[in-house]
């Protein structure tokens, strides 16, 4: 019987948070069979042994690929997709997990019956394993399309359920070929040419928001680096459509020079916000605001104080 569902875990040094993971995607309720592919990157702390035990355990169920020298996320991500049998592809990090026990079967039904749509996605809990402060993330219910992904990436990794497409694999060589620092926002990109995208009005699971990820780092530096990398993708995926004119560029640069401000407020540094957030083109109220409170005396702590969700540090 063919595996309905392949979920990719990648996991690196998650020791005390692999076991959740995986016990989450294995109590699914589900009426078909499905297999779990873990791509254990390198880790050198015990969570590839616990890995190790759930393939013996589970062996129709789980296949772990082979120890092999530290790859990266995109690297590692492609050769589990590599290893994926199943028509339809999910993703749960190490340490992440599924609370809703009915993910996988809501997602494949919506899939089987509406064959126009490429991607399936939802809502998911953001925790924040400093503070362990817990908030919803829930992006619109409905429809999305290509030009949707341009002004934001409304798509949290653990949620989604895409089609395992003809030459998807080939198609995603271009992380390679162009050294993209992540694997899941090309990828929305690519699926998005082949069909439309739908929010489910659910809960899936829990994200942790860790220091140290490659999207949640522990320096500004290289925080900025990987929001540079999500410039350039947004510039590639618009190179590549045709869609060359002014306006979609201006956004992207205003989506660009609005995160970095607010990794601004995340680090703590108030000058380098300001200097983002005057460098917006078609600025909202709420820049304006964000603009007025980092000049006031005190007003730059007010501002950390609302956005506290973003606060690793």
């Amino acid at each position: 019987m063919r595996n309905k569902v392949s979920v990719i875990v990648l996991s690196y040094n998650q020791i005390n948070t692999i076991s959740r993971t995986l016990d989450s995607i294995l109590a699914q309720i589900v009426d078909f069979a499905f297999e779990i592919i873990i791509g254990d990157d390198a880790s050198n702390d015990g969570t590839r042994t616990i890995c190790e035990q759930y393939a013996i355990k589970f062996p129709s169920c789980i296949k772990l690929l082979d120890k092999a020298k530290n790859k990266g996320v995109v690297n590692n991500y492609l050769d589990c997709l590599g290893m994926a049998s199943g028509e339809y592809i999910m993703g749960c990090a190490g340490d992440d997990w599924w609370h809703n026990r009915n993910k996988m079967q809501l997602q494949v039904s919506f899939l089987d019956s509406h064959p126009k749509f490429s991607l399936v996605f939802g809502g998911c809990i953001w925790y924040n394993s400093h503070s362990g402060r817990t908030y919803e993330s829930f992006p619109r219910e409905g429809v999305y399309h290509f030009n949707d992904l341009l002004s934001e990436n409304p798509i949290s990794a653990l949620t989604i359920c895409y089609r395992n497409m003809a030459k998807l694999k080939d198609d995603l060589q271009v992380l390679k070929t162009e050294h993209f620092l992540m694997e899941d926002y090309p990828l929305y990109f690519i699926l998005a040419q082949k069909g439309d995208f739908y929010c489910m009005k659910e809960l899936f699971g829990t994200y942790t928001l860790s220091e140290g990820s490659i999207s949640n780092s522990t320096s500004l530096s290289d925080k900025e680096k990987f929001e540079n990398d999500v410039l350039r993708v947004r510039r590639f995926f618009l190179k590549k459509n045709n869609i060359m004119d002014n306006g979609a560029q201006m956004l992207i640069l205003d989506k660009y020079h609005l995160s970095l401000s607010t990794n601004g407020i995340r680090y703590n540094n108030k000058k380098y916000c300001l200097s983002h957030l005057l460098k917006i083109h078609q600025k909202r109220i709420v820049d304006y605001a964000k603009i007025i409170l980092c000049v006031l005396p005190f007003g730059f702590n007010v501002l950390r104080s609302i956005n506290k969700n973003i606060i690793i540090k």
